[in-house]
């Protein structure tokens, strides 16, 4: 059946929805109208199927020219109380879940040109004090430790590599204040699963983890990112 199709009727012929319900697209869903009859009049329809949303997040880094090294963390503020993570609303519904296969990310400098920098993104399923407690996590240049628990939690690892950056001409070198990358997940893996039933949450906490000496200067640098996400 189409989804265009103006109206359509289940019969049901047993149990407590003996009769039919009748219903309309309403250019989203199919929806229970009124002109069915008996108990199933009053249904409701369950989409079946994936979704394909557009699940994005931004953080800024604070415009301080202190180098960055290899594991350190890179967040928005100098203030380790202040810093807090990236957050993706991932699921459909609370306790939802579904798959990410890649990450697409932006980043733009205030001004000047900015430095190519590589980082991995880390995704973690927000279980209690993961990846830190509220107001526990290392504050912008700080080394980054990651626990066990934390890691046991993390849904996927997306790994940008300083190299494979495009600027806003189109070349792959740095030139201009934009950047543009996709990137699979890190591991060998299609896609990365989450399901957040325990969280009874919709979203998955991000943090980014530098892979390269990174000078970016003494300019903000905005990080944008988009999950290619299938939800259940």
């Amino acid at each position: 059946m189409a989804t265009n199709d103006p109206a359509f009727e289940v019969p049901t012929a047993t149990g407590a929805l003996q009769g039919t319900a009748q219903f309309v697209w309403n250019g989203t869903a199919w929806v229970a109208a009124a002109g069915g009859t008996g108990a199933a009049a009053g249904a409701s329809v369950v989409s079946a199927g994936g979704f394909t949303p557009r699940v994005t997040a931004t953080m800024t880094r604070p415009s301080d020219a202190t180098q960055y090294a290899i594991g350190d963390m890179i967040a928005n503020s100098q203030t380790a109380a202040s810093v807090v993570p990236i957050t993706f609303t991932v699921a459909r519904a609370a306790s939802g879940s579904g798959r990410i296969s890649g990450v697409r990310g932006v980043v733009t400098a205030a001004s000047g040109t900015i430095v190519l920098p590589a980082f991995d993104l880390l995704l973690f399923r927000p279980e209690a004090n993961i990846p830190f407690a509220a107001a526990g996590y290392p504050a912008d240049n700080a080394a980054l430790a990651i626990s066990s628990a934390a890691y046991i939690e993390a849904v996927g690892i997306f790994a940008f590599s300083a190299t494979a950056w495009r600027n806003n001409a189109g070349g792959a070198t740095a030139a201009g204040a934009v950047i543009y990358q996709a990137v699979p997940l890190a591991s060998a893996r299609p896609y990365a699963p989450f399901n957040l039933v325990t969280t009874a949450g919709s979203t998955l906490l991000g943090i980014l983890q530098a892979q390269n000496t990174w000078n970016p200067g003494a300019v903000a640098q905005q990080f944008d990112f988009a999950l290619d996400v299938d939800q259940d």
